[in-house]
């Protein structure tokens, strides 16, 4: 049943992502430049 359900959003979902993708991308490029980029935190 959620399968079923979740397959019918998945337009929505997409275009969600096209939406939020400009804001998340500056604030990611700005944290990152403000904090550092560290990869050794994510081993």
């Amino acid at each position: 049943m959620g399968l079923a359900v979740g397959s019918n959003f998945v337009w929505l979902v997409r275009i969600l992502m096209i939406i939020c993708y400009p804001i998340a991308y500056t604030i990611g490029k700005t944290l990152d430049s403000i904090l550092g980029h560290n990869e050794a935190l994510f081993r």
